[in-house]
């Protein structure tokens, strides 16, 4: 099909040449006698092919005036520079690549689990055949690991699966990236070359180690507090004892405040700026807009107190690739992002650059024009009830509107908080 791409291309050039011919042919004056009957018109057709076969014998050049031939000339020159544009494009894209080449390649180390347990039971396996809970058929992890190697995509086919779920993007690792540095160039080490002066992806913390230890315990209490908003973990208890039994762990790598985890530094990352202000950064939830569309940053989001893998014979039978045939519950209404769960809703089908783009359009100058502008067209009177504003704008809206910030926390986080980790965010799901 690719292959005859190029020859369709010419006969659709050439039609259209044969069209201006036309056009320049039937230019004459309006007097000019017509052909009235078939006849005449074939022998007018043999004229115009032995004009044409004169044409081709004796060239175009001593029929035409220097105008054409100059106007030939200009042609010719301008496909000359076409030319030595194209191999200066070819020119800056090769030196590039050897550029980034040339950039050292850091070490990309692992923790050793691998080699380290024969069973592989430290290694992710979800979805290949497994002997028992938590124990991958060799077989079926000797496949996967043959597919790694290679590289070829016929055998990622062979990967011997336990149930119906595929692999999700296991190739995506292989994949080259032709602007910037290649993904292969950001490792275990800081790579100064690609403007990263800090480690960008260490290896995980050993399955034995009193760090992995430690972020199962973060986990667990994340999971029990996937319903309660960020805003009450100040007066939750269960947030109280999370914070608490945190506070004792000396591998916690999450902030602390005078050395103690307090409730509202849970589940916080280290980035600058993480600690201050509400949980939810601003730009999860400020109104902003996509050129002339509105984006009212509410979401779709689970219903709470609805969990699942619970259970030994569950979590088994998803590690194993079945499926349970159960669906997560959609709120009844969208809301704003405000607990763990609705983080989970958000992350489990989020375009990847999705939190990023929107932050970028809470910023832009325009963006912050409209949204001011509807600010003041929309702002309810002093004697309206919150329901009848509820009724015509989206709550979530309403409440940035009239200033009501204390359902997301006070405006000391505006601008500060970046979107929320995603290994954060997972550990809500």
């Amino acid at each position: 099909m690719n292959e005859q791409t190029p020859y369709k291309d010419q006969r659709i050039q050439a039609d259209a040449g044969d069209t201006n011919s036309a056009q320049e042919d039937s230019s004459r004056p309006s007097d000019a006698p017509r052909s009235e009957s078939r006849r005449r018109f074939l022998g007018n057709v043999r004229g115009v092919a032995v004009a044409a076969a004169t044409v081709g014998a004796i060239g175009l050049e001593p029929l035409l005036d220097s105008k054409h031939s100059a106007a030939g000339a200009a042609e010719a020159d301008r496909s000359s520079r076409g030319s030595e544009r194209a191999e200066e494009a070819e020119e800056i894209r090769i030196a590039a690549a050897k550029a980034e080449r040339r950039v050292p390649t850091p070490p990309h180390a692992t923790n050793g689990d691998e080699e380290r347990y024969a069973d592989k039971c430290g290694t992710y396996t979800k979805a290949l055949l497994q002997d028992g809970p938590g124990r991958v058929n060799l077989n079926a992890y000797q496949s996967f690991r043959a597919a790694l190697r290679s590289g070829n995509p016929e055998d990622f086919e062979d990967i011997i699966m336990g149930g119906g779920r595929k692999l999700t993007g296991p190739q995506g690792g292989l994949a080259f990236d032709l602007e910037g540095c290649d993904s292969q160039k950001l490792g275990s080490a800081p790579a100064p070359f690609c403007q990263e002066t800090v480690t960008i992806a260490p290896p995980a913390p050993a399955l034995a180690s009193a760090a992995y230890g430690t972020e199962l315990i973060e986990l667990y209490w994340a999971s029990l507090l996937r319903d309660v908003p960020f805003t009450q973990y100040p007066s939750s208890p269960v947030a109280a004892q999370a914070a608490q039994e945190l506070t004792g762990q000396p591998d916690y790598a999450g902030p602390r405040s005078g050395g103690r985890v307090t409730p509202d530094l849970l589940f916080r990352g280290a980035f600058p700026g993480e600690t201050v202000g509400p949980y939810i950064s601003q730009f999860f939830i400020t109104p902003t807009f996509f050129g002339q569309q509105p984006i009212s940053q509410q979401q779709v989001t689970y219903q709470p107190n609805i969990d699942y893998l619970t259970d030994p014979s569950s979590w088994a039978l998803i590690q194993n690739g079945g499926n349970l045939g159960l669906q997560n519950q959609n709120a009844p209404q969208l809301s704003c992002v405000r607990s763990g769960r609705d983080l989970s809703a958000w992350t489990h089908t989020d375009v990847l650059y999705q939190g990023y783009f929107v932050a970028f359009l809470c910023l832009t100058p325009s963006a912050r024009r409209r949204t001011r502008v509807v600010r003041t067209a929309t702002r309810r009177p002093r004697s309206a009830s919150p329901l009848s504003a509820d009724r015509t704008l989206p709550g979530c809206l309403v409440k940035w509107l009239t200033g009501r910030w204390n359902a997301v926390g006070s405006r000391s986080g505006l601008c500060t908080a970046a979107t929320a980790r995603s290994r954060e965010a997972e550990s809500f799901t």
